[in-house]
């Protein structure tokens, strides 16, 4: 009997160590093997637990399932609360003292699918985070049924605990109560644990066959698996009578008795040894797990290299795709050996090359080098066959060769047909990935009359299915569709079954993809195994019901919505994982996916080294070497290896339950541009699709300006026709299944039409504008496609706007999260050329159109501007209210809007033309309605005065007004510019009367109310601080308001100027600290009060220090904040001008700028992680950007104010030189601008006029 049951054993410990080894085996641990902590013996069995509760309880113990009743009795008498303190007191780790052992450390080295637990205690979460650099594996924790989803999907163990967790993860089941309802109350967990029976081998740890946590748990399972529930192993190391054993196997629960494993004598802690040897058991089968199944017979120093390749070729066991560890060999075998082969044709060679290739495809290996190799054998092969002559003498020459006399003619044909056929197959598939459709073309129609008379069926197929990819690839979808429909497979291939339902899922008939592949999945399952077809067959199976499975779910979930309960769809579903387990048990795609994506996540710690490759996580290292022949950097194998991962989903990833993790789609991504792959559309349309619009952050270092430049024209061209046929097919159809595919494009097209040619540019705006008119910009994309509108606009050069005017104003108005988005807001920020239009007839032009048509839109009666509702989705029912009432009150307020950002567009072109746009009659002929729209709603009002400039008449009305006035009202009147100073003077009293208004107002720092305080103080009390000397108690409870959001470095400027109670030096550090600093907030604030202490307070002495203060700053800083200290400089050069001593200065910021800026390429000749490189790099056009625009405004200083050394200066011209190189639209009309303001300069010297 003993040697009966250990044979037995061992035969459960094995099938239990061959699931672990691909990753099929969950477990469950039960509160027995918290026994095997440190100071586990403290931990209560159910026994010792029941004697706590027995106390206030008549109840007598008897069995474990009296212990449910027990406690359920003690919240009756006690209360939950109770309850759960005993719990927490009498059999809590953190309590008893009670840490994990070694054991645990065994335990969570194990690569387990999934941990569940019924423990409360916290030991293997503790484990997995004290001893996380002794443990190889990642975990989750799941403590709630709210967790579940997704939780898969970062590529983590889960630890899921079951039962609640202390100290407050409530709540602790126990009771008989907690039992009976939890099936229902946590169906969730229930549902998880069932699915991992289903699709794993199940293990039970620390369970006895009377613990009531097992027999509900496999009561639970029985109840709605039935017959399908498939064998749990229970894994213990006490005795369990036979007739438990009996009973227990027919509930299809064996046990697994591992006490022989335990050392003999060992009797001090028999559990926790042999549970050690188990575990040590399990590690070293993995350890020894060895790649015999496949022989890999290449080496690099072999002579018989050809023999080997074909060798190794023969044993192919037939999987649709091989484990990773035998890409990884052949991938490194052949980037370090050249395989050249001579160019010269008969049929041994094209045997020898064939075997190459093929092994070749195997590995994912790149063929970039072989495309003119590959094309002379298949050529070779057709003109041999067109020659029968020629073809009878090399076939009885080859069969001589081989001295192998069962080889006949027929026999030999055959073999080079079907080899040839492979080989196309590789070839066509090579051309696709290259996204030649060109070359794709020509090569099909030269071998369509071969293919046909040979009827060679397959590459027919193969044909029909990449002519669709191509179609897909380009976004013509409309033909790809008629294409699709076309299509009658002729040849057997299931592998291209499987891609055709994936297509007809990829163009919206998912009920036609699950026909076939259930048509698929049924002529596959009647094919009977053999050892010749054994692992194509599982391989085939696993992936079509992977497939099968994900579109089933869809159609159970849509059709049975109506007709059938959850409870019946549930147990759709688990029928369903019930098939597909037993699908992949002998092959199990999935393993693939997830090699893939660790693959992914370590491709990017890869280091460049010039005289070896390393790989540290997931493959080999590679022995170090003086000479590589092909070179391709480690980085490019995980490429390569997820091309044939997207190759086999296919365009399938529109499906919800891709194996893709969100850190694995990060990766993908990066991936595609490290590896400067970018150029096919195929490789882009992958990004897109595991895209989102959060990889434009600011810290993310993908699709940033340094990437966009690395694209050639040709790969401009390709994404601008893929993104805007993208955009196009999904608008126009509306299509709502892939939101963040779509806004991801917005913003990547819009951050691309910088780099486009103009006429490319222009097509951009034609898109933006026939989609903003055709109103299907739904709720979905707005906000996106407004960005993307924004960007398309600031890139365009003026004679485009010009053009295009008509359209622009066609426009309608959007409301978006209750605000109005309008063209005129947007061009009244865009920097459409300053004075360059006093020069450019371009300029004029486009500013008489927009003010012609603007002065339509103003002049139009409110009712012809109401807001048309039509394909406009609203965020809630306020919002459809709201613009009810706007149309009922013929949309006064997006009417006083248009009025609002005309008059914005108006003065900027008074301001900047010098009437030569606009001339003083048609001021006069509008002076009343503009100052009535301005006086009448809460706009800057000092802006009347650019129409009608009576200063007394103004200064008068404000003093009228100013007793109603809020502080931002105050703000408005006063913030004009500082010209106007001279012509509006507020007297001693009237300050005054200003002073009292202000302390009568709230203090908060709501809305902006510090900043509109700091401002009027500055502006009209600097030179009249008197006022302020009794005013101290009032500016300190302002100052009091400071925080991270709210800098007052202003107002306590005023206070210092007037009370003097603070130290100037500790000031000053505190403005060059701010300006250092990383709070944009501070670093603003503190550069408006230098500007206020050095150009607003007259009469007082000031320190040195402040006048070199933000260049210096700008000066020191490395870091992305460069971009906000330069924008202030250019700031300041427009309102107050630079002393002798800050030009100098700049002159040096600019050269140690255009040192670190001029060269921005990549240099990856180095040990330094390509990533790490190129995040160094990625913020360098920006801040090229802002140093242009710095240029651009010394010269229009320079222009000002007849300062001609500033345009000589060589740095001046440096910056002109490294501005006309670079290749973004907004830094190249910068350079326009600067260029013909230097122009304008020159001219008017040579004439000896004043600039």
């Amino acid at each position: 009997m003993t040697n009966r049951a250990t044979r037995l054993d061992e035969y459960y410990v094995a099938t239990i160590i061959d699931a672990i080894k691909n990753r099929r085996a969950a477990v469950m641990i039960g509160s027995g093997f918290s026994k095997n902590a440190n100071n586990g013996h403290l931990m209560p069995n159910w026994t010792e637990l029941a004697a706590y509760l027995e106390c206030s309880s008549t109840k007598n113990v008897t069995s474990t399932s009296d212990i449910l009743e027990l406690a359920e009795m003690y919240v009756a008498v006690n209360g939950r609360s109770e309850l759960d303190r005993i719990l927490l007191e009498k059999t809590g780790n953190k309590a008893l003292n009670v840490t994990p052992s070694e054991l645990y450390v065994d335990f969570l080295n194990i690569p387990w699918v999934d941990i569940f637990t019924t423990n409360y205690d916290t030991l293997l979460e503790d484990a997995a985070k004290e001893f996380r650099r002794k443990i190889e594996y990642e975990f989750k924790e799941i403590y709630d049924i709210n967790d579940i989803a997704f939780s898969k999907s970062n590529g983590k163990t889960r630890i899921v605990k079951l039962h609640g967790s202390f100290p407050s993860h409530r709540p602790f089941i126990i009771t008989e109560e907690d039992y009976r309802n939890y099936e229902n109350k946590f169906a969730p967990f229930v549902n998880t644990v069932q699915q991992s029976m289903l699709e794993n081998i199940f293990c039970l740890i620390g369970f006895s066959s009377n613990d009531p946590n097992f027999k509900h748990w496999i009561g639970w399972v029985r109840d709605n698996l039935g017959v399908h529930q498939p064998k749990i192993y229970l894994i213990t190391a006490s005795d369990i009578s036979e007739e438990t054993q009996k009973y227990l196997d027919k509930k299809n629960i064996h046990v697994v008795n591992i006490c022989y494993l335990s050392p003999e004598g060992d009797t001090s802690n028999k559990h926790y040894s042999a549970l050690k040897e188990f575990f040590k058991k399990i590690r070293t089968e993995l350890a020894s797990r060895n790649s015999s199944e496949w022989k890999i017979l290449l080496k690099s120093d072999s002579i018989n290299r050809w023999d080997d390749y074909h060798n190794t070729r023969k044993q192919y066991p037939g999987w649709i795709i091989p484990p990773l560890n035998y890409i990884s060999q052949l991938w490194w075998h052949f980037n370090l050996r050249n395989q050249d082969i001579e160019k010269k044709f008969n049929i041994k060679n094209f045997m020898n090359f064939y075997d190459m290739i093929w092994l070749m495809d195997k590995a994912t290996y790149p063929l970039h080098y072989y495309k003119e190799t590959m094309k002379f054998f298949l050529e070779s092969i057709i003109m041999l066959f067109n020659n029968s002559k020629e073809l009878q003498s090399q076939v009885s020459h080859f069969i001589q060769q081989n001295y192998n006399k069962t080889l006949t003619f027929q026999n030999v044909t055959q073999s080079i047909l079907k080899k040839w056929e492979d080989f196309n197959i590789i070839f066509i598939k090579y051309l696709f990935a290259t996204q030649s459709s060109d070359d794709f073309q020509e090569w099909t129609d030269h071998n369509l009359d071969f293919i046909e008379k040979n009827q060679l069926l397959r590459i027919h197929d193969t044909i029909k299915y990449y002519k669709i990819l191509f179609l897909l690839a380009e976004y013509d979808n409309e033909k790809a569709q008629i294409q699709l429909s076309k299509w009658k497979i002729k040849s057997s291939d299931a592998l291209l079954k499987i891609k055709k339902a994936l297509l007809h899922n990829e163009l919206g008939d998912y009920k036609k993809c699950i026909d076939i592949l259930e048509k698929c999945k049924n002529e596959v399952d009647d094919i009977k195994l053999n050892n010749n077809n054994f692992h194509y067959i599982t391989s085939l199976r696993s992936l079509i019901n992977f497939y099968y499975s994900i579109f089933r779910k869809i159609d159970i979930d849509i059709l049975s919505y109506e007709n059938s309960s959850q409870e019946e769809k549930e147990a759709q579903k688990a029928q369903l994982e019930h098939e597909v387990a037993k699908s992949l048990s002998s092959y199990d795609i999935r393993k693939f996916f997830q090699d893939a994506t660790q693959v992914l996540d370590s491709a990017l710690t890869f280091k460049y080294n010039e005289e070896y490759f390393t790989f540290e996580n997931h493959l080999p290292i590679v022995e170090k070497r003086k000479t590589l022949y092909n070179g391709y950097p480690p980085f490019y194998f995980a490429f390569c290896v997820w091309s044939r991962f997207n190759d086999l989903l296919n365009f399938a990833s529109k499906i919800g339950d891709i194996p893709y993790d969100p850190k694995a789609k990060s990766n993908i991504i990066k991936l595609e541009i490290l590896s400067a792959n970018l150029i096919s559309s195929q490789n882009f349309a992958s990004i897109v699709r595991c895209a989102n619009t959060s990889l434009f952050k600011k810290e993310s270092i993908l699709f940033t300006r340094t990437y966009l430049k690395l694209l050639t024209n040709k790969q401009k061209e390709n994404l601008l026709l893929y993104l805007c046929r993208n955009i196009e097919g999904f608008i126009v159809n509306s299509n709502n299944s892939r939101g963040d595919e779509i806004n991801f494009s917005f913003e990547f097209l819009g951050r691309l039409c910088f780099l486009l040619n103009v006429e490319q540019r222009e097509s951009v705006l034609e898109l933006a504008v026939r989609l903003l008119i055709s109103s299907n910009i739904n709720f979905f994309y707005q906000e996106k496609f407004l960005l993307f509108f924004k960007l398309t606009l600031q890139c365009q050069d003026i004679s485009v706007l010009s053009k295009n005017i008509d359209k622009l104003f066609s426009i309608p108005v959007i409301i978006i999260h209750s605000e109005v988005f309008d063209l005129f807001k947007i061009l009244s920020e865009m920097p459409i050329g300053s004075e360059l239009i006093l020069l450019d007839d371009d300029a004029v032009k486009y500013a008489k159109l927009t003010i012609e048509k603007m002065h339509e839109c103003i002049s139009a009666e409110p009712r012809q501007q109401s807001v048309k509702p039509t394909g406009i989705i609203y965020e809630n029912s306020e919002l459809q209210k709201k613009l009810n009432d706007i149309n009922a009150n013929e949309s006064r307020d997006i009417h006083i809007c248009k009025h609002y950002y005309y008059i914005d567009r108006l003065i900027w072109i008074v301001e900047h033309t010098k009437n030569k746009v606009l001339n003083k009659e048609f001021i006069l002929n509008n002076i009343n309605i503009l100052c009535k729209i301005i006086s009448l709603y809460n706009f800057e009002q000092w802006k009347i005065l650019k129409f009608n400039p009576d200063f007394v008449k103004y200064k008068r009305d404000f003093l009228k007004k100013l007793p109603e006035y809020s502080l931002q009202n105050i703000y408005l009147s006063l913030n004009y510019p500082s010209e106007y100073s001279k012509e509006i003077f507020f007297d001693q009293d009237e300050l005054k009367q200003i002073l009292a208004r202000l302390k009568e107002l709230e203090i908060s720092s709501v809305d902006n109310s510090c900043y509109y305080l700091a401002y009027i103080l500055s502006k009209f009390f600097c030179n009249n601080r008197e006022l302020l000397r009794d005013s101290k108690e009032w500016i300190e409870q302002w100052i009091n308001l400071k925080s991270d959001n709210t800098p007052v470095y202003q107002l306590e400027l005023i206070r210092l100027l007037i009370y003097k109670d603070t130290n100037f030096d500790n000031f000053i550090y505190q403005l060059e600290e701010a300006l250092r600093s990383e709070n944009l907030t501070y670093i603003y604030d503190s550069c408006r009060t230098l500007w206020c202490w050095r150009f607003l307070c007259k009469d007082i002495d000031k320190p040195k220090e402040i006048e070199t203060m933000l260049l210096k700053a700008a000066r020191d800083c490395t870091d992305n904040r460069s971009i906000i200290l330069l924008n202030l400089i250019c700031d300041q050069v427009k309102q107050y001008g630079l002393s002798e001593k800050e030009l100098n200065l700049l002159y040096i910021v600019l050269n140690k700028k255009f040192i670190i800026l001029n060269d921005d390429s990549l240099n990856i000749d180095q040990s330094e992680t390509l990533e790490n490189i190129l995040r160094s790099k990625c913020s360098f056009p920006q801040k090229r950007y802002y140093c242009a625009k710095l240029i651009y405004e010394l010269v229009l200083y320079a222009w000002k104010y007849d300062k001609v050394e500033i345009t000589e200066a060589d740095i001046v011209n440096k910056w002109l030189g490294l501005m006309e190189k670079e290749p973004f639209a907004d830094t190249k009309n910068l350079y326009i601008m600067t260029n013909r303001l230097l122009e304008n300069i020159i001219t008017k010297r040579s004439q000896g006029r004043q600039i």
